[in-house]
């Protein structure tokens, strides 16, 4: 029996609960153990630009490391539409929060130089630090700050921050409540994590800026990588950021006031460095950068602030978790920023890692690395054609919704009636619902009508569309083509409790 899916995808900049559905493994493997690796690359690659070219992805960054070398470092796709520019090696992308994995092997290496110790507290490095809660404020460690440990609510924006000195992002932390008890559970907070990782500038005189170029980028090679905004802008092969729409333009974000959250900007050359330095236990071209015992702090599971969960151990440490399973790891960390997005996962004990970047917002990239992992570690594929479809079906309501909310009415109307509806499916009807819905409950009622039309077009047997469709003339009170399409819906099905209630408050204003 086919078990059915429904995950809801959020925009987050707009709040909008998007859905696919399906059965996600629904066609047969196909294998790659007779083929050479450039013929898996080849097969690899050739599927994950089919993809990107349906889910409107505009470009790819990739790098993967396989057998402890690297195997590929290019692209797909396009860093610049309007200029037709193609992604290549060479191509320059924001990496978020995969930032916070530099910050934490900076921290790694001055705790070997003596500098920094993990279990200190941050006082004693930071010492005008302030917290709600005196004790935490006390006993606060480095790692604590690095793990996301601290008890400090949930805290992922960044661009908040924009206009701030980090003296003044410090003071704000007096601010800040605690969500949870101390060390008893994990809240992503980029404040604290930049405030820890700002701890290097306390005990060198230098900025994090200096110290990462210093200790990881030149002695890595990694010479087009930067720590800085106005380096990343006027990059001449940067990526130009685009929203989930894929074709308007994202505007950077400039997050220098917690820089060790989320400023570096890479290329697939440079981060295949990054890649074969965490495949190969801290070692790059034969070169030992982490002590053994530095690097197992960072990336292996240890004392309790891991958590088990039925076989597999999860943990996260100082910018890079992950979980351990039957001897395995299981590392990395995703990044997103305004246009920018990016995954890291490195599996050591198999000398493999790949990091997928891409200029615009979207699950594209956990996608593609779950596809890569199977590709090439397990030497069979079986795509997830439902989830396939779910993401596609999600970028096209983004694409409606940008049309919509630029006034193009008619070019929406266009665009959704060329949609493959067959093809589609429930998928598609479900995300496009979603969006009439979501201008209903935000006022717009003229663009709910349209999207709620057009959905009635594309699936003329759906009861739910029409149901919907009822509820929106019913908002603009127009309650006799309200009532024709409750009346509609119910011919669908007899059974819509819904569409017979609203069918009863209106003949009752009669």
């Amino acid at each position: 029996m086919k078990k059915t899916v429904f995950i809801a995808v959020i925009i987050s900049f707009l709040n909008i609960p998007l859905v696919y559905s399906g059965n996600w493994n629904s066609k047969k493997p196909i294998t790659s153990k007779n083929l050479s690796d450039k013929e898996k690359l080849e097969t690899f690659l050739k599927i994950a630009d089919s993809i990107r070219e349906k889910l409107n992805v505009p470009g790819v960054g990739i790098s993967i490391i396989k057998d402890n070398k690297v195997l590929y470092s290019g692209g797909l796709g396009y860093s610049n539409l309007s200029e037709n520019k193609k992604v290549d090696g060479n191509t320059l992308f924001s990496i978020g929060s995969c930032t916070k994995s530099f910050t934490g092997v900076l921290t790694a290496k001055l705790v070997e130089k003596g500098l920094l110790d993990w279990h200190k507290p941050l006082k004693s490095y930071i010492t005008n630090l302030k917290l709600k809660e005196q004790y935490i404020e006390d006993n606060l460690t480095v790692l604590d700050a690095l793990s996301h440990g601290t008890g400090l609510a949930k805290n992922t924006a960044a661009w908040k921050y924009k206009n701030y000195t980090r003296d003044k992002l410090l003071g704000l932390l007096a601010q800040q409540d605690f969500s949870t008890a101390f060390r008893a559970s994990y809240n992503y907070n980029n404040m604290m994590f930049a405030i820890g990782g700002l701890a290097s500038e306390k005990v060198t005189g230098e900025s994090w800026e200096t110290l990462i170029k210093n200790e990881i980028f030149e002695p890595m090679q990694m010479n087009d990588s930067y720590t800085r905004f106005d380096e990343f802008i006027v990059h001449d092969n940067r990526a130009i950021g685009y929203q989930k729409d894929g074709f308007t333009v994202a505007q950077p974000v400039d997050v220098t006031v917690i820089a060790p959250t989320g400023a570096i900007s890479s290329t697939p050359i440079d981060m295949s460095k990054w890649l074969s330095f965490f495949a190969n236990n801290g070692q790059h071209n034969n070169t030992v950068l982490l002590q053994p015992k530095s690097y197992d702090f960072i990336a292996k599971p240890h004392k309790n602030v891991s958590v088990r969960n039925g076989d597999e151990i999860w943990y996260y440490y100082a910018g890079i978790g992950g979980f351990l399973k039957n001897g395995k790891r299981n590392i990395g960390h995703n990044g997103a920023i305004d246009g920018q997005n990016s995954r890291m996962v490195i599996r050591p004990e198999e000398g493999f890692a790949i990091m997928i970047m891409t200029n615009q917002l979207s699950e594209y990239k956990e996608l593609i690395v779950n596809y890569a992992e199977e590709w090439f570690l397990e030497g069979t594929l079986t795509r997830q054609y439902e989830r396939e479809l779910g993401l596609e079906a999600v970028m096209h309501s983004y694409v409606i919704e940008s049309l919509l909310d630029k006034g193009k009415t008619l070019e929406a109307i266009n665009y959704t009636k060329k949609l493959d509806e067959n093809r589609l499916g429930l998928i598609l009807e479900a995300n496009i619902n979603v969006l009439g819905y979501f201008y209903m409950q935000n006022g717009k009622l003229d663009e709910a009508l349209t999207v709620f039309k057009l959905n009635a077009e594309k699936f003329p047997n759906s009861t739910n569309v029409f149901n919907s469709l009822g509820e929106a003339y019913y908002q603009k009170k127009t309650y006799q083509l309200a009532l024709e399409a409750f009346e509609t819906s119910l011919k669908h099905d007899p059974n819509n409790q819904s569409s017979k209630d609203f069918i009863t408050r209106i003949k009752n204003k009669n």
